[in-house]
């Protein structure tokens, strides 16, 4: 990818720049600090060059401070864009290039902008600055709803603005499993969700997964719901993922359209007298519209991020047309969906029969819609342009849509737990007002955080049974999945992570012993050797200890594949201009085949720093493993580990890697791994695989005996990353334990480790 333009200010003395030729920023985010040099600043915006990768995200929000003896300014600003330059062989090891953004200020007041014209236009430069930074701020917007119905949107911020939270003693919820049969003859698997003493003539509102979720994921909205008087049914799709009959891969729209019937119908039936709303989320939400643009009637539609025009959707998530190749005759068989393997014949080929795939076809269905619908709209769907929902909204009979947006919000409304509560509060409400139900109890109920956790325990338990039977099974999936995730290394997102790791980690001293632990492919060794390598060119130093290095993982071919990466840049740094640093002396590494869901062969306090990068939510006993990690952590150690935000967006890793790559066979590899991809979501669903909130997150490092644990978003937001410091002891010895293999291990362990020894590679360069 070309580097970002930088603009040539003629405004800008050029006695602002230091005399290194570039003003240096600190860039402060998530917990640590970038260095970057500004390559313009104008009126509008700022450009800034970083070394390396800093895990920001387009639209986050900026604050740039600048003091001088004069002046001081403060300015608020967006990221518009980032711009990822991959550098050349430096010194014979790659160095991982770095980004520049660009960030735009957001509206000036009149003071603000007179500082600023007068900062650019002032003299006396040769004097410098004393300080300027950047501090990206993620996740502003908070508790709030923008409603564009009036003429005038209004804002709704926290909970004042809807009705005041109940003081009342919580009401019991009782979550009871169902079965149905749809037309086909399939089981379709759910939970009634109530009060204990329920009322029959109370409304019921039926809940419709998204593509690729399930009912588990809807416990919240459920219990919000059933908290304040509703009658709720959850259900799983047929042929899709969760506990109803069938396969994703046969999946399609017109058997969600015959799972919605039916649900519809069983509502009526066991409620006859009761009034019925509808809550249908994404793909599922464009189903409803064309449910409900027939003969069926129900009292309400509630949209959450519905999808209104299919084929641009697609284009948009996967960066090719796949209802165009469908039309022009090009076949495909087991291909990804957004996000899910599907029989892509199938499934296209229902889209577009069903009348589903074009945007002129939903705005038919919305002028054929009697029922009032509410519509929630998220800021930053990558998935659907704002202009397409603006058409179909206009398109309803009048006054028949009320409509709001989410303000920073993505498609996934569940990535952000807090935008999800607002969400949830409003429904609630907009289920009171439009279906005439109200309980006696005074404000809007909260449901017990203490009974959705163990209803979501419950449902995770029963879905856990149904993935990775034999560890054979394990094994054999994570080795095709690493076997395909070479190109991540070419990821800026992946990078970012790397990067983000590597600063919280802190200063890896010469002599400190780092476990990687759950490595793959090597990725993040390689990146320390290539960081430790800079340093060490830029320092000078060419006798320190080096760091000593292990990498752990239970896939060998992954750990072979990680021995040979880290040689060749090993080999490559021994033969470069620089060759004068021995590669060796800057980091010695070993690898071990070892699993992670059991106890680690290693003493306690063995490490410095241990880092895990994508690993812990796939262990069968997270906690179990962070403690493990923590037992052999020393005092004064760090303990960093990443794991992905539950319901994950890795469509959207992808299309950014995309965006920045002209080789086909880098996006061939790329789809690949996002077909892969599809098991993890899959497996998250049907509770295989478990994912935090950030909240989440901290808890779990805090029930692990960590204090005061810090957690971050990462990975393009796709991810959390937590940080743990171990407290030091008082003058206490560095490296009392001297680097031996034998001083690692527990002795009664011993044979455990050399068991399941795979290689142990100090590596030896060529000669």
């Amino acid at each position: 990818m070309s580097p970002l333009p930088v603009q040539q200010n003629m405004n800008l003395p050029q006695s602002l720049w230091h005399t290194s030729g570039k003003t240096v920023v600190q860039l402060e985010l998530h917990g640590t600090t970038w260095q970057g040099t500004i390559s313009s600043l104008t009126e509008k915006k700022l450009a800034v060059s970083v070394e390396g990768f800093i895990p920001i995200t387009i639209s986050q929000s900026v604050n740039f401070t600048l003091s001088t003896g004069q002046t001081f300014l403060e300015i608020r600003g967006k990221v518009s864009s980032v711009t990822v330059e991959k550098k050349a062989e430096d010194r014979g090891v790659s160095h991982f290039g770095h980004m520049m953004v660009q960030i735009s200020w957001s509206h000036l007041d009149e003071f603000t902008s007179f500082q600023l014209q007068a900062f650019l236009g002032r003299k006396e430069w040769k004097r410098g600055v004393e300080h300027i930074a950047l501090t990206f701020i993620a996740d502003q917007a908070g508790d709030r709803l923008c409603d564009l119905s009036p003429s005038t949107p209004t804002l709704f911020k926290d909970h004042a603005d809807l009705p005041e939270l109940a003081k009342a003693a919580q009401p019991k919820l009782i979550s009871t499993p169902f079965h149905c049969l749809n037309d086909s003859g399939k089981t379709i698997v759910g939970y009634f969700d109530h009060q204990e003493h329920a009322q029959a003539q109370a409304p019921v509102v039926v809940l419709a997964p998204g593509y690729g979720e399930t009912k588990r994921e809807y416990i919240t909205l459920a219990y919000y719901l059933a908290s304040n008087g509703f009658n709720v049914l959850r259900y799983d799709h047929t042929d899709h993922v969760g506990e109803s009959d069938g396969g994703h891969e046969q999946t399609s729209l017109s058997k969600m359209k015959q799972d919605m019937d039916t649900m519809l119908d069983f509502a009526k039936q066991n409620w006859s007298h009761s009034q019925v709303a509808l809550v249908a989320t994404s793909l599922a939400g464009r189903v409803a519209l064309k449910v409900l643009s027939k003969d069926r009637q129900v009292d309400q539609l509630i949209l959450i991020s519905g999808i209104v025009d299919v084929r641009a959707t697609l284009i948009a998530v996967h960066q090719e047309d796949l209802i165009g190749d469908y039309l022009d005759g090009t076949g495909r068989g087991v291909t990804n969906v957004l996000g899910f393997n599907v029989d892509g014949n199938t499934f296209l080929k229902d889209t577009v029969e069903g009348q589903y795939s074009e945007l002129a076809m939903t705005i038919e269905d919305a002028r054929n819609l009697t029922t009032p619908v509410v519509w929630f709209l998220a800021e930053q769907d990558a998935w659907v342009e704002q202009k397409s929902h603006k058409q179909v909204i206009e398109a309803f009979p009048s006054r028949q849509c009320r409509s709001f947006v989410i303000p920073e919000g993505l498609h996934r409304l569940q990535e952000s737990p807090r935008k999800a509560r607002t969400v949830y509060r409003q429904i609630v409400f907009a289920c009171q007002e439009q279906l005439s139900w109200h309980q006696e109890t005074d404000g809007l109920m909260e449901p017990s955080r203490k009974d959705i956790g163990q209803q979501n325990r419950i449902e995770r338990g029963r879905n856990q049974t149904r993935r990775f039977q034999h560890q054979a099974d394990h094994v054999d999936f994570w080795n095709n999945y690493l076997s395909n995730f070479h190109y991540i290394a070419n990821s800026h997102d992946y990078m970012a992570a790397l990067d983000h790791i590597y600063h919280l980690l802190g200063t890896v001293s010469p002599g400190d012993r780092l476990l990687d632990a759950g490595c793959g492919n090597g990725h993040f060794g390689s990146f320390l050797f290539a960081k430790e390598w800079m340093k060490r060119q830029q320092t000078k130093n060419q006798h320190d200890e080096p760091i000593h290095y292990v990498g752990v993982d239970f896939v060998e071919a992954a750990l072979k594949e990680a021995n040979t990466q880290l040689n060749q840049v090993l080999k490559r740094a021994s033969q470069g201009p620089s060759a004068c640093t021995n590669p060796s002396n800057i980091l010695m590494p070993n690898f071990y085949r070892l699993d992670l869901n059991k106890p680690l062969p290693f003493r306690d306090e063995s490490f410095d720093r241990i880092m895990s990068n994508l690993v812990i939510g796939y262990l069968r006993d997270p906690a179990a493993s962070i403690r493990e990690l923590l037992r052999v952590l020393a005092p004064g150690g760090k303990l960093v580990l990443t794991n992905l935000k539950p319901c994950s967006d890795l469509t959207q890793i992808y299309r950014n890697f995309v965006d920045g790559t002209i080789a086909d066979t880098a996006i061939q590899e790329a789809r690949e791994v996002l077909n892969n991809s599809s098991h993890i979501r899959q497996g998250e669903s049907e509770g295989a695989f478990q994912f935090y909130s950030q909240e989440e997150f901290h808890q779990v490092l805090q029930s692990c005996g960590a204090d005061n644990p810090r957690v971050f978003p990462t990975f393009g937001n796709q991810a959390f990353i937590g940080v743990v410091e171990k407290p030091a002891l008082p003058e206490k010895e560095a490296h009392a334990v001297p680097w031996t293999l034998e001083s690692l291990v527990a002795h009664e362990q011993l044979k455990i480790l050399e068991f399941s020894l795979c290689m142990s590679s100090r590596f030896r360069l060529p000669s």
